[in-house]
């Protein structure tokens, strides 16, 4: 399902940049292009940037698949998670979510420790220290949707004030100063409110009732189109 989701969309827009590219590029931003192209179609253009560019400095804003390092991230994900799920899916969920957040740990641990090594663009593009974000993405799927079913809370109250505080966190993470880099206190928020409104939003919160707003709910279903486009548009 996620291959049928993200890689038509992924490839027509990488067509589509080509012909653009060949008429505006010089042959150096061109030739780095074209290696992009390789890298992108082979899930690995988070390799390719961490070798060769830091995400922060200027000349990255010429190269339209820059934002594609985080969807590399992901499709290596999809890759080892499904053999990580098979391997622990006949645990107990108490001791399920253990070696979840174990991992979270250690891969936030590792994380802080590459900050300390000053390597930057390995902290920043590749999986090993990305994985705590995504590993609590994955607690948040076997509470809310998993087989064990553990997560069935109905309150009224503590369910509106979770999600609440959950929008919160990420209404916060758009005004505050934070540095560049990774983890940084912004990405914290955004990993933490989201999770909560994963598992608290339910069709009882006010939360639920706003976010149903078909207006907001087309914005969500045009996401990814908007994702994969946008880097391309400021780029050229």
């Amino acid at each position: 399902r996620r291959i049928r989701r993200l890689l038509p969309a992924l490839f027509l827009m990488m067509v589509i940049t080509i012909p653009i590219s060949f008429y505006l590029m010089q042959p150096y931003h061109l030739e780095n292009f074209g290696q992009s192209l390789v890298a992108t179609s082979l899930m690995s253009n988070n390799f390719l940037l961490y070798l060769t560019t830091d995400y922060w400095s200027p000349y990255a804003e010429f190269k339209p698949l820059l934002h594609t390092w985080s969807l590399g991230l992901e499709e290596q994900f999809y890759l080892i998670y499904p053999i990580f799920l098979l391997s622990i899916f006949a645990f107990p969920l108490a001791k399920i979510l253990k070696v979840y957040i174990g991992i979270i740990v250690l891969s936030f641990l590792f994380s802080l420790f590459i900050i300390k090594t000053g390597n930057l663009e390995a902290n920043f593009y590749l999986l090993p220290s990305r994985l705590w974000e995504l590993f609590l993405g994955g607690i948040a799927a076997f509470l809310a949707h998993g087989k064990y079913n553990y997560y069935s809370i109905n309150r009224y109250i503590s369910n509106n004030l979770a999600s609440f505080i959950g929008a919160i966190l990420l209404i916060l993470s758009f005004v505050i100063n934070y540095d560049q880099t990774h983890p940084n206190y912004k990405l914290l928020l955004v990993a933490f409110g989201t999770t909560l409104i994963i598992l608290h939003c339910n069709k009882e919160t006010v939360l639920y009732k706003f976010l149903a707003n078909k207006n907001i709910v087309f914005i969500g279903l045009i996401s990814y189109s908007l994702y994969l486009w946008h880097n391309p548009i400021f780029t050229f």
